[in-house]
């Protein structure tokens, strides 16, 4: 739990939201109503290696332009 918690303050509170609309001030702000949902879905991801569909829908690439 200290680990999500550190990871998640570790995010900048004014930054750019991310895919779910929400930036670092929001997780940082309600931290005590959504740090076990927060725990649960890590614990999922490590025990089931893989997030459920839709989870993360955008996807960023960056492909090189080389001769």
């Amino acid at each position: 739990m200290d680990e999500v918690k550190g990871e998640i303050f570790f995010m900048k509170a004014k930054g750019t939201p991310s895919s779910d609309g929400f930036g670092g001030s929001f997780y940082h702000y309600f931290w005590d109503l959504v740090q076990q949902d927060g725990f649960n879905l890590v614990n999922y991801f490590f025990r089931e290696s893989w997030l459920p569909q839709n989870f993360n829908p955008y996807l960023v690439v960056l492909i090189p332009k080389t001769p």
